[in-house]
């Protein structure tokens, strides 16, 4: 075996047929979706669940005009 673990950076749930087939191989697939919500049918195929990186606050639409001139 190459790896032991996978971390992906992403919530899309296009990525079930991987996390399946490394769980079958006896990888650790362990999901970073940067603190976006993910379906329940990738969460299903995955080991861990983890967000290390730091949550940006919200930006109000009056921040984001403001930004732009």
């Amino acid at each position: 075996m190459q790896v032991d673990h996978i971390i992906l950076i992403s919530g899309d749930s296009d990525f079930v047929p991987a996390a399946k087939l490394a769980r079958r191989e006896g990888i650790d697939f362990i999901l970073d979706p940067l603190w976006a919500s993910i379906k329940p049918n990738l969460h299903e195929h995955i080991d861990g669940l983890r967000s290390n990186w730091k949550k940006l606050p919200a930006v109000s639409s009056q921040t984001e005009e403001a930004q732009e001139h």
